[in-house]
Parts: C-alpha cells; structure tokens; sequence
C-alpha cells in the first residue's frame, strides 16, 4: 500500500540560485537514483536537450537549425540558412551534443564580455553581424551569456507577394504588385504557382522587377511548376513585383495564382 506524506508547497521563485532540489535519475539502479541539482542547473537543464546524431560535426557554440533530416550547422550567408534552432553548448562524443533553446549560457570560451554575438556566414558567433542579421547571444562575461531571441535574422517574417490572372489569360496581361517592405526572393525556393485550369500546352510567364525581367515560371499541362531565376530577387520598399502572361496567348490556361515567398530583410 501507497503511503503519503505532506509537504510545504515551495514556489520555484523562493529557491536561490545556489539552493538545491531533488531529482530522481531514472536511470540509475533502484536505491541509487536520488540527486540533487543547483537552482540555476536545475533551470538550464529544462532547456537543454541532449540529441544523438552520428558524426554530427559540431562544436560548442555552434549554431544549429534542422534541416528535415537531421542538425546541421546554421550560417548566416542566407535566410534560409540562417534560422537558428538553439546553441550547443557541449559535445559529450562524436555522436553526441547538447543543443540549448534559450536562457543564460555557461562554461563555454572566448566570448567578447558586454557585445552581442551573432550568427556568422561561415558559422559559429562573432561580434559583427553577417549578411543575414541574426543576434544569438549577449555575452555577460567571457565564458557566459545570455541567449536572445533566436530564429531567422533580420525580421526573417515571410512575406507573401501574390500575383496571378482571373478567368481565361490573354497574351502580355500584366499583373503587379508594390512592394513594402525590404525583402528578397530565394532563388532555389521561391513560391508556389497553381492553375485551376491547366495549359494545353507549357505556358511561362516572365517574371520581372520594375519592368525588368528576373526570372520565369512555367506551369505545364500536367501542372507541374518549374522556376526559372538565375538568382536571388532583392526588392526594396517601392519596387514592383510583375507577372506578365506570354504572347501568343494560351486558349486553355484559367484561373493562374503565383505566390512568391519573400523573406524579409
């Protein structure tokens, strides 16, 4: 039979830093799993997660994001690349890290006391900034910080920018819209494209910046999308995002949305 005894109920915010509370380690054999941890270790340890990946490659204080697979190392040469999941902050094995999702960082190296470190085009935290923005961490000494709010740098919000043609499409019918925000189009994921009536044939509409073409997109009679854009499209606020049918005109094609997915900067 169970038997119960009361305690006094002690609210987390009465405990010191240095105060110790009772853990039990699951893992341990019957009689030896009792434990105690530190306040502070206590609180860490809730946002830490220890993640098992072969030959992950990883250091401390790399920044890493999932990449729908596994962890990789973030870097801030591009938005996509730049959303950053956590930090690690100890490497147990080669097979093995610790990833931190926020709260104050320990025990780590060569920290700048007093600057923002932020994600760097190569990987890793440095005091300036990369070509995507991303603040990662503030450092309050030179083995400790405290860790920002982390994801995509920059804003890093997607920003729709929705074009397309209602009911049958004539040749050169031109549909555009102003852009309000600094943001950019990635080349090698740059939206999606439907037709609720497909072409009888490959129909490709320019795509083009202030007048000028950056690009294409083709739906085909079996809707399958294809882009054609050689590189990123920066647009600032006041540019215009145009979406030109082509000449001659397709007599099937209906009802064509192009959603382009902007990242803002």
């Amino acid at each position: 039979m169970a038997s119960w005894y009361a305690k006094t109920l002690m609210l987390w915010d009465a405990l010191a830093e240095d105060d110790r509370v009772h853990i039990g380690d699951t893992s341990a054999p019957n009689g030896s799993k009792d434990r105690t941890m530190t306040r502070a270790d206590a609180r860490r340890a809730l946002q830490c997660e220890v993640i098992s990946q072969t030959a992950h490659g990883l250091s401390a204080l790399d920044c890493v994001r999932h990449d729908g697979t596994s962890y990789v190392e973030a870097t801030a040469d591009t938005a996509v690349n730049a959303i950053v999941a956590g930090v690690v902050v100890s490497v147990p094995g080669v097979d093995t890290f610790i990833v931190q999702y926020g709260g104050d960082v320990v025990d780590q190296a060569g920290l700048t006391a007093g600057s923002v470190h932020y994600l760097q085009d190569a990987g890793g935290l440095g005091t300036t900034a990369g070509t995507v923005e991303v603040p990662v961490l503030l450092a309050t000494s030179t083995t400790a910080g405290v860790m920002l709010a982390i994801g995509a740098g920059g804003g890093g919000g997607v920003y729709d920018l929705v074009l397309g043609f209602t009911g049958p499409i004539s040749a050169s019918v031109l549909d555009w819209i102003l852009v309000g925000r600094a943001c950019f189009i990635d080349n090698t994921a740059p939206g999606e494209a439907f037709a609720r009536t497909l072409p009888s044939a490959d129909w490709t509409a320019d795509i083009q910046k202030n007048g000028t073409g950056v690009g294409t997109v083709t739906i085909s009679s079996a809707g399958v999308v294809t882009w054609s854009i050689a590189s990123d499209i920066s647009l600032a606020a006041g540019d215009r995002i145009e979406l030109v049918a082509p000449d001659p005109a397709d007599g099937t094609i209906e009802d064509v949305q192009v959603a382009f997915r902007a990242l803002v900067t």
